[in-house]
């Protein structure tokens, strides 16, 4: 009996082993998923105001450097695509490679072509749709992003009256 007990004893302790550290290699992954996110939703941010300012001048800033936001996203997107979606990984992807490939289109202080207008409504369409994307990771729960919306609606353009984004099924 006292052997049954104590292979019984072991089983039940490897099991909450086991268990344990599945569940804290899962919370460590979300951590840094929701980190990466928060990192990767303040330059997206950032860039929407930019291409919101291209659109509304029409032409480019005098001052302009979005390798800042494409290598935020080289450095976090491993733990970001850890943790969500394929297709909310290829939204997101999807921007970064197209304001990668816009940045390469930049005339500095140059007002901008028709094409070139074109190419920045679509970029902050698709930048809106990655931070929809994005902002449920980086702020997890609705009262949290109803909380941040109210914090930053005064400091941020455009977000005055924004309902925060809902979970995407």
């Amino acid at each position: 009996m006292e052997v049954v007990l104590i292979v019984l004893g072991a089983v039940i302790g490897a099991a909450a082993t086991g268990g344990v550290q599945t569940w804290d290699a899962w919370r460590t992954r979300r951590l840094h998923r929701m980190v990466a996110a928060r990192v990767i939703q303040g330059d997206l941010y950032i860039t929407e105001a930019m291409l919101e300012i291209v659109l509304r001048s029409k032409r480019w800033p005098d001052r302009l450097d979005l390798d800042p936001p494409i290598s935020t996203w080289r450095q976090y997107r491993a733990d970001f695509a850890a943790g969500v979606k394929a297709w909310e990984w290829a939204k997101v992807d999807s921007f970064y490679s197209s304001l990668h490939r816009t940045s390469l289109m930049v005339r500095i202080g140059e007002p901008c072509s028709e094409g070139d207008l074109a190419v920045a409504a679509e970029l902050l369409e698709a930048a809106r749709a990655a931070r929809q994307v994005v902002t449920p990771h980086a702020v997890p729960t609705e009262r949290e992003r109803r909380e941040v919306l109210r914090q930053l609606a005064g400091t941020i353009h455009g977000l005055e009256g924004r309902e925060p984004p809902h979970e995407a099924s």
